[in-house]
């Protein structure tokens, strides 16, 4: 299989569903756009901040920082899955 231009391989799975990258987001935010959705950078940077934020978590602001974060990813990965599915031609889930 070729790389496109990103320089990650093409996948040759079918559609994704939309509710598997939400509940996997609820373990661990960003895994899906890191997996699912093909944002590896996206997915990493939200992963690292959530966990600097607990790192953190004797600062209040950044508790509140980590549930937006969380929710975020949740949405994100919710959203990404059904467009990456309507972009490689699939129903959006």
């Amino acid at each position: 299989m070729e790389a496109p231009p990103g320089g990650y391989p093409a996948t040759a799975t079918g559609a994704k569903n939309p509710v598997v990258s939400l509940v996997v987001n609820l373990f661990v935010p960003g895994l899906a756009q890191i997996i699912f959705n093909e944002e590896r950078n996206k997915g990493i940077a939200m992963l690292v901040g959530y966990i600097v934020c607990w790192v953190l978590f004797f600062l209040i602001v950044t508790l509140l920082i980590a549930l937006g974060i969380w929710i975020w990813s949740l949405i994100d990965a919710y959203n990404g899955t059904k467009k990456w599915n309507v972009a490689h031609g699939y129903p959006a889930g």
